[in-house]
């Protein structure tokens, strides 16, 4: 598992920036969507599962992006109890959606339950 940046600086400095100013613009350029690609790529043996992080509409956002990359599961975290001992995370398929909540330990065990049907 890997949190990919959605986006990456368009210019690098090999040195340090120093301060010229009180301001700094900053520009940005989108990576590419691997899970995206991945899900393209997928074959009919082979699950895909996504991760995401998400402040609002977990059910729709999950929702469309489970179709857009063409996933067979989706996990998605809720950003409103982040950092916290407990999580909230969302897991989602084609047929539906299970909210799991508490120790971080447990609704990992819960979500590979899930996922292969235990």
């Amino acid at each position: 598992v890997a949190a990919v940046s959605d986006f990456t600086p368009l210019n690098f400095s090999q040195q340090k920036i120093k301060k010229t100013g009180n301001e700094l613009e900053l520009k940005l350029k989108r990576t590419p969507d691997i899970l995206k690609i991945l899900g393209e790529q997928k074959q009919p043996e082979q699950k895909l599962i996504g991760f995401a992080a998400e402040s609002e509409n977990l059910q729709q956002n999950g929702q469309k992006k489970l179709q857009q990359k063409k996933l067979d599961y989706i996990v998605i975290n809720d950003l409103q109890v982040s950092g916290k001992d407990e999580t909230e995370v969302v897991v989602m398929n084609k047929t539906g959606s299970q909210k799991l909540t508490g120790d971080k330990f447990r609704v990992a065990h819960r979500i590979l339950d899930i996922i292969y049907g235990k």
